[in-house]
């Protein structure tokens, strides 16, 4: 395990986040968590930010190095 510090940044879940999710596409075996919504449709982006955002609880993150 690293000794490093690692910064974590949390802000509310945006719609541009949900339709960048999306667009994200693994590799077999783990090609079953591709998504198959389209960004392009609205009924089908609602569904996504509905799926990602349960109990209305929405929120993004990121890490990074602290100080870096």
């Amino acid at each position: 395990m690293s000794d490093k510090a690692w910064q974590l940044n949390f802000q509310p879940l945006m719609a541009s986040h949900v339709a960048e999710i999306l667009t994200w596409r693994y590799e077999p075996p783990y090609d079953i968590y591709n998504m198959g919504a389209d960004t392009d449709d609205p009924v089908g982006l609602a569904e996504a930010i509905d799926y990602f955002t349960p109990a209305g609880i929405p929120f993004s993150g990121d890490a990074a190095p602290a100080g870096g």
